[in-house]
């Protein structure tokens, strides 16, 4: 991985990528970013209330991947997305595989391909997406609605969650 970047460097490098801080406690939030952008392939959760710079230091992890950050950085804004529509929406779906799906789709997980997908507020995913989305961190593979196959993907995923997740995890949601 090399050298440890001064906070000073951190400072500048993420300034550059559009995160700008002198918090002392912030800075250290900056090295773990950093050392998660120049490690391709872990998938990243972040955490912290809304409107804290969440999705800048997505972008930020992404940029410093120097194996993605030519490839697609897609956002996926869980809490807006139709809990009829989410699986279709992730995943893709297959010609006829349910009424309106005039045509197959490829889902955001296979358009991010090569990529980073980010997905914001996964805490708002419908419950019954989570082990599919489990699958897909878990075994790198997509079964789009109304497929008997599945699609190997490439993607690496950043989360993050307006609040935290233990709590949700024990009250089974």
């Amino acid at each position: 991985m090399g050298e440890q970047p001064s906070n000073c460097e951190l400072q500048n490098l993420f300034a550059q990528l559009g995160f700008v801080t002198c918090s002392p406690s912030v800075i250290a939030v900056l090295r773990q970013a950093y050392k998660a952008g120049v490690v391709s392939d872990i998938t990243v959760l972040l955490e912290g209330e809304t409107g804290t710079g969440k999705q800048v230091l997505a972008q930020a992890i992404h940029k410093l991947d120097q194996k993605r950050s030519s490839s697609s950085f897609i956002t996926v804004h869980c809490s807006t997305i139709s809990e009829a529509l989410a699986e279709s929406e992730l995943f893709g779906h297959r010609r006829g595989a349910f009424s309106g799906a005039i045509s197959d789709r490829k889902g955001l997980f296979l358009a991010a391909q090569g990529g980073t997908l980010f997905l914001d507020d996964v805490n708002d995913l419908p419950l019954h997406l989570q082990p599919k989305l489990l699958d897909v961190v878990q075994r790198g593979i997509v079964r789009p609605v109304g497929s008997d196959g599945e699609a190997r993907v490439n993607v690496r995923i950043i989360a993050a969650c307006n609040q935290s997740l233990e709590p949700l995890v024990r009250e089974g949601r």
